[in-house]
């Protein structure tokens, strides 16, 4: 991680407050562009990867969604985090008004495309840390267990992370009922991406919007879509 961003993981003092001052801050996005047919699966690669090691190998994934579907059937209370006290009312609306949180995708590319779309992981400084490929319609939360996990993985057992998605309200929603990630849910602050802070409800805005958050300073978790926008000359080839 020193070798991806020195300016965010160079740091020696760790285990900053999550709710003032989170040690260092992340956000996820998924793409679903970046898609590879099926029929192609297996032929060698045209530029091989320079660093193979950003991405998150079929068994993390499998972890993930098991410990995803094992804690929907426990349907524990999470003990080290309290989900926000944002009306359940407006969080049926902002789950209502995004693609992602609905879980849908290319249904079209089912059974046609081996990767529907790409799930990466920046730094603060827009650096990718994780990739990993999409393989279900939407972007299900176990891509974000694992990729948070995987992070977690490399950093310090105290190290407090400030995570940025599209739906973090029903993200921080779902930790709390299903007790998601526990090892790392009481180390974790949530908000969402600034851009897309104004399609969410407005007491929803109040709560994770980065600007009214504090510990997020300026960053406003928009650097997937950065990273989208410069690589999106290499979706044809990646087809």
């Amino acid at each position: 991680l020193r070798e991806l961003c020195p300016a965010c993981f160079g740091r020696r003092d760790w285990g900053g407050d999550p709710k003032v001052n989170p040690d260092v801050h992340v956000a996820i996005d998924g793409n679903f562009t970046h898609q590879h047919y099926a029929s192609v699966e297996n032929d060698p690669e045209i530029v091989p990867c320079q660093n193979q090691a950003i991405w998150l190998t079929d068994t993390e994934l499998e972890a993930a969604r098991l410990h995803i579907a094992e804690a929907h059937e426990v349907h524990a209370a999470a003990s080290c985090r309290q989900s926000t006290r944002i009306p359940e009312g407006s969080l049926d609306e902002c789950e209502k008004s995004h693609k992602a949180a609905r879980g849908r995708g290319d249904e079209a590319a089912e059974g046609v495309m081996a990767s529907k779309g790409l799930v990466a992981m920046v730094c603060r400084h827009d650096v990718p840390l994780f990739i990993c490929d999409i393989t279900t319609p939407g972007e299900q939360r176990f891509y974000l267990s694992a990729l948070l996990q995987k992070l977690s993985s490399l950093l310090l057992a105290k190290a407090t992370i400030g995570f940025l998605y599209d739906i973090a309200c029903l993200l921080d929603r779902s930790i709390s009922k299903y007790n998601l990630i526990p090892e790392i849910s009481g180390r974790l602050a949530l908000a969402t991406a600034a851009f897309h802070a104004y399609a969410h409800q407005f007491c929803c805005q109040i709560v994770f919007h980065p600007r009214k958050h504090v510990g997020f300073g300026m960053t406003n978790g928009e650097g997937n879509e950065r990273i989208w926008a410069m690589s999106r000359d290499t979706i044809g080839s990646e087809r």
